[in-house]
């Protein structure tokens, strides 16, 4: 229990003397010999005036106040009175001091000073306004796949940084990355923060950070390193995308040998639109080997921007295609638009083929009308130019029986045609007319099935035209995945 400090005040009974030798770090503060210092809204502590109460954290609260001497808002970040008795924690109050007094940069909140009042140590810190990612996250849920590049490639410019100093920061959770209003992403809190190059840091061999968190090495008690902090922002990247951590235990022993022994799920089968190139960088970044992780978070920075390029561009690229189409879509005249809840791409290609085709009929329909026509009219005309029939059609059947037989007896012995021969003649042009009208229906056949087969053919076409095709399909994935 080395991490562990006892505090004795004056009714304590005195501890023997062969623990003194194990206790020398020990604080005796007497709890009455205090004066209370008030943060109440409106009070003045030193030269701030406190304005509001922030938050409130493990290690203290946070304040909103006016720096009346230089006029500017600031935030101060008290330590817990019953905190400043353990010197444990006023040790890892002034490492984050420390680490923070190091880095000036866009990507971490500034620390400006740090002074002590009775009872406490306060933290003086740059003011921003707008919410943390564990706020975004339980507000809207998880983020799509460009809002995630946005806030952890600003997140690792300022872990980049800090490793640059020196400081392995050993608890970047959603709680620890803020969200300004002015959309930039800073780091903060560096209450459990290693300094490498500091001898008072947190004894080896202690396990410090949070445990949903925690990289394994973290939890053998070995020494962190940068990696582990690679470790620990790929496990917040994992759940920023999916919505839900790695590893969804109950106890604490859980957490520690899920971190230790098990394999998380796949991103994708969480998010199925995912890019293939993020799943291999989250799984990368929580290997249980840090020499099989991102070595530095430049690296891990590089391969985050080349996903997001590549995906932006490509998106980018359809976005555009379909704007023109939406563009087409809406000069079209109203008479042709139908107002349903499909693409307007596709409404324009639906009453283009409906136009086509609507036209294709009309044209179907009056040619056959024109063959029939043409038909009829070519059927009908031999039979308007027959001769009129004699007055023969009158007598009665005895005397045209009489009649033929009288033309055809003399034709047999003369040899010559006889006076009657027109009646011979009425019957030869009859059945010529067959052959006449036969051959003027056959065209009408064929103008009705040129425009038929023409017919399927647009019909094929125009529904390969108005099916999905890979461009649209490959846009809508990247659509859900990018958030739009």
């Amino acid at each position: 229990m080395s991490d562990l400090r006892l505090v004795y005040g004056k009714t304590d009974a005195a501890p023997k003397p062969e623990l003194r030798a194990e206790i020398t770090h020990t604080r005796v503060i007497k709890e009455q010999d205090i004066p209370q210092v008030s943060f109440d809204p409106g009070s003045t502590v030193s030269t701030y005036l406190i304005i509001s109460k922030i938050g409130e954290g493990g290690m203290g609260m946070v304040y909103k106040a006016h720096d009346t001497t230089l006029d500017r808002t600031v935030a101060l970040k008290v330590l817990s009175p019953h905190l400043f008795r353990n010197q444990e924690f006023l040790n890892r109050f002034r490492i984050e001091a420390q680490a923070q007094a190091r880095l000036n940069g866009p990507n971490i909140v500034t620390l400006h000073s740090m002074f002590e009042v009775p009872g406490s140590l306060v933290l003086v810190m740059e003011y921003v306004e707008g919410h943390t990612l564990d706020q975004r996250l339980h507000n809207e849920g998880r983020l799509s796949v460009a809002s995630t590049v946005w806030v952890f490639e600003q997140a690792l410019l300022g872990v980049e940084r800090a490793h640059r100093m020196g400081i392995v920061h050993r608890d970047l959770k959603p709680s620890n990355i803020f969200i300004t209003n002015t959309h930039e992403v800073k780091l903060m809190d560096f209450g459990v923060a290693k300094i490498l190059d500091n001898k008072e840091n947190t004894q080896s061999g202690s396990m410090i950070g949070t445990l949903m968190y925690i990289s394994p090495e973290q939890i053998k008690g070995n020494d962190a390193d940068f990696r582990s902090d690679i470790y620990t922002i790929g496990v917040t990247l994992y759940q920023a995308v999916t919505g839900v951590l790695p590893f969804e235990k109950k106890t604490d022993y859980e957490y520690m040998n899920a971190h230790l022994h098990e394999q998380p799920l796949p991103p994708s089968s969480l998010q199925p639109a995912m890019p293939q190139e993020l799943e291999d960088i989250i799984l990368k970044a929580i290997d249980k080997e840090p020499d099989n992780r991102f070595q530095s978070a430049h690296e891990f920075r590089k391969a985050l921007l080349k996903v997001g390029m590549v995906h932006v561009r490509a998106y980018r690229r359809l976005k555009a295609i379909r704007k023109e189409k939406d563009k087409a879509a809406l000069s079209m005249p109203t008479t042709y638009r139908r107002e349903d809840t499909g693409p307007i791409a596709e409404r324009l290609s639906e009453s283009i083929s409906r136009f086509r085709q609507g036209k294709r009929m009309m044209a179907m329909a009056a040619a056959a009308v024109g063959a029939i026509g043409i038909g009829m009219f070519l059927w009908l005309k031999p039979a308007a130019h027959l001769p009129t029939p004699p007055v023969a059609a009158t007598t009665t059947a005895d005397e045209a029986a009489a009649t033929t037989v009288g033309a055809v007896a003399p034709a047999s012995v003369n040899g010559a045609a006889p006076a009657t021969a027109p009646a011979t003649v009425v019957a030869s042009p009859a059945p010529a007319a067959a052959p006449v009208a036969k051959t003027a229906v056959r065209p009408a056949n064929s103008a009705t099935t040129k425009p038929r087969a023409a017919a399927r053919r647009q019909a094929a076409k125009n529904k390969s035209e108005t099916s999905p095709s890979a461009t649209d399909e490959k846009y809508d994935s990247l659509k859900k995945a990018w958030g739009g």
